[in-house]
Formats: structure tokens, sequence, C-alpha cells
């Protein structure tokens, strides 16, 4: 019991919730930048590491600094706060060398469709013609498939 009264002394709840409520904030608004602007997407992800690496460095601060009244600065702080900055700067920049933000998903299924609308279907033969240029043709077959709408579609 006297652990939770300390933290509602210190005003750990209130800061942590504001700070969440600021992060969340900050990663929308960060999604709306993205999307309305087209940015990259890993601008999004980027934030959302950033508010959950520098986290420990909140929870410290909130915790020695909650409390009502002048506070000195002591190790834990002066240690571990240049620590969580220096770890979040060094994922950074191992992240932006190493492409981890940049990684987008390959499709390797190609999605072109040409339509040509015909009513005769030996058409379909004009598609797979050698024009005479050695072995260019129109289309290959190992390819492309070339098919005409069934009539009862």
């Amino acid at each position: 019991m006297w652990l939770y009264k300390e933290l509602l002394n210190r005003r750990i709840p209130q800061i942590l919730a504001s700070y969440f409520i600021a992060g969340a904030t900050f990663i929308l608004f960060m999604d709306w930048v993205v999307n309305r602007y087209g940015l990259a997407e890993y601008y999004t992800t980027m934030a959302l590491f950033g508010v959950i690496a520098i986290l420990p460095s909140v929870i410290i601060l909130s915790y020695f600094h909650g409390a009502p009244g002048k506070d000195q600065w002591n190790k834990i702080e002066k240690i571990g706060i240049p620590v969580n900055i220096i770890f979040i700067l060094l994922v950074f920049f191992i992240g932006h060398k190493s492409n981890w933000w940049f990684k987008e998903i390959k499709d390797d299924i190609l999605r072109n469709f040409y339509v040509h609308v015909t009513s005769n279907e030996d058409y379909l033969n004009n598609y797979y013609v050698d024009y005479g240029f050695g072995s260019v043709h129109f289309y290959d077959k190992n390819k492309y498939f070339v098919s005409s709408i069934e009539e009862n579609c």
C-alpha cells in the first residue's frame, strides 16, 4: 500500500498517462502527415519506436522529479537517461545503415493486364505472331496468358 501512495505522491500515473496521450497523438499525427503528403511509411514506424524507446527515461524522470519540491539529480538519472538516448540513437543509426526502416514488401506477382475488346476470337492468334524482327513476339506464350472472356460470364 505504501508503494501505491508513494507513486501517487510522485505523480507517476498522471505523468505516464499524459505521456501515453501525447505519444499516441504524435504517432497519429505522423501517420496523418505520411498519408497526407505521401511521405515514406517508415516515418510512422520510427515515431512509434521513438515513443516506446524513450519510455524508460520518462519513468526515471517522473519517479525522481514528479514529487512536489526541488529535486537533485542522482546517479540513476545521470547514467540511465544518457544510456537510453544513446541506445535510441544507435538503433536509429544502425537501422538506417542496414535498411531496417526502408524495407518494402516486394510482390513477385505481376498484375498488369491488357484488355482488347473485340467480337472476333481469331484476334487471339495475332498476339503471338512473329513480326519479322527475329524472335520478337508481341507476347511470349511462356510469360503471358491470352484468352477470351466466356459468353456465360
